[in-house]
């Protein structure tokens, strides 16, 4: 007896739907809670991210309240995420897998933040006001704006900027 076409999708989805699941049961046991010990991609991940966590606990510490959105890409090469401060100031923050790999981007910034040439990808920036460029661990965050009780704190937490304009 001939199979009807139309079961053909259906059974290619199942087939799908149990290999999706399936990988997904892999993952979850390779996971920290089975005893194993993480992956490398893992160990980077929490690194990357021990930074980034650390900058949001302080800046509320400092009162700030923090609110993290996800952006696409930009001329930095790290990972983009923005925090918004008291539904006002804006960071731009910047993860990487390492401190290298931070520090090698880092140095395509000029000393003013006005522009960005790595070899291969050049820019120059016009910005809205200041640029401030502060980096450690494996993080670079931007600020553009001229609020000094910001900067003061931003310098607290992450040392001095290493590029951009003095406001």
């Amino acid at each position: 007896m001939p199979r009807p076409k139309h079961l053909l999708p259906i059974i290619l989805m199942t087939l799908l739907l149990a290999l999706s699941l399936a990988a997904c049961g892999e993952k979850l046991e390779h996971g920290t809670g089975t005893g194993t010990a993480p992956s490398q991609s893992e160990s980077v991940e929490v690194t990357r991210e021990r930074a980034y966590e650390g900058l949001i606990d302080q800046l509320e510490k400092k009162g700030y309240s923090v609110v993290e959105e996800e952006v696409g890409p930009d001329v930095l090469q790290g990972d983009r995420r923005w925090l918004i401060l008291d539904e006002g100031e804006n960071l731009t923050v910047y993860l990487y897998e390492d401190q290298a790999a931070m520090e090698k981007d880092a140095s395509y910034v000029s000393k003013s933040g006005l522009s960005y040439h790595n070899g291969s990808q050049s820019a120059k920036i016009q910005w809205v006001s200041d640029p401030h460029f502060f980096k450690t661990e494996n993080m670079i965050l931007l600020y553009v704006g001229q609020n000094p009780e910001l900067l003061t704190v931003l310098e607290a937490i992450m040392g001095r900027q290493f590029a951009g304009l003095s406001s």
